[in-house]
């Protein structure tokens, strides 16, 4: 036997085994393996983020609603009012007077005040009226001053105009609620418009009841 030969023959088996075992762990891998790595990163990327503590809370800290009827309510009436449209003397247009609309209602038992509220429930709840700790319950024409009423001015179209007055077990020389701006929240959110009733029964308990009017304006009428 050549044992030069089969020292050569001994040394390129060694070098085909090591590039072989190589070549192996450099290529690539199997489809089956391919797809099995690529889980833990998937769940990694769908797996969702970390709830802040604020968020977890969002809903029970969210303010408390009511509907408006669950309470009672009285009757409310304007000679400013005609078959649901406004007169437009109310109105702060060159047709218009800017007085705030005559309203009457009988007085509620157990009533310290209440609180007058007009709002353009067609851009956004924009509000034109807003009076505090009324001790009247018959309001004449005119009878708000400019800090309390502006008329309606809508720039066009025809649009509603609510009138609310609430009876108060205690009535507050100031209420909340942004005047001649859109108050988004204030048919949903009543406390966020009220929440100077300081009473303790709490809210909505200092409310005893409520008279309501609607009626329209369209522009340049």
């Amino acid at each position: 036997m050549n044992m030069k030969k089969t020292g050569y023959g001994i040394t390129a088996f060694i070098i085909c085994t090591v590039a072989a075992v190589f070549m192996t762990g450099c290529g690539e891998k199997p489809a089956e393996q391919n797809e099995a790595s690529q889980v833990p990163e998937t769940a990694a990327q769908t797996e969702p983020a970390d709830t802040p503590e604020e968020n977890m809370h969002a809903e029970t800290d969210a303010p408390h609603t009511f509907e408006i009827s669950s309470i009672s309510s009285f009757v409310l009436t304007s000679e400013s009012i005609s078959d649901g449209v406004w007169n437009p003397v109310i109105t702060n247009t060159a047709g218009g007077s800017n007085v705030s609309p005559q309203l009457s209602w009988e007085p509620v038992e157990n009533a310290d005040g209440y609180a007058v509220y007009m709002i353009d429930t067609s851009a956004k709840n924009w509000m034109h009226w807003k009076s505090a700790d009324v001790k009247e319950t018959e309001l004449a024409e005119g009878w708000a001053d400019k800090t309390e009423y502006i008329g309606p001015y809508p720039p066009g179209g025809t649009h509603t105009y609510d009138i609310y007055v609430f009876a108060l077990k205690n009535s507050p020389e100031e209420i909340s609620g942004m005047f001649d701006k859109s108050n988004d929240n204030f048919m949903s959110n009543w406390q966020d418009i009220m929440t100077s009733l300081d009473s303790p029964d709490g809210w909505p308990g200092n409310i005893i009841s409520y008279g309501y009017l609607s009626g329209t304006y369209t522009a340049g009428e």
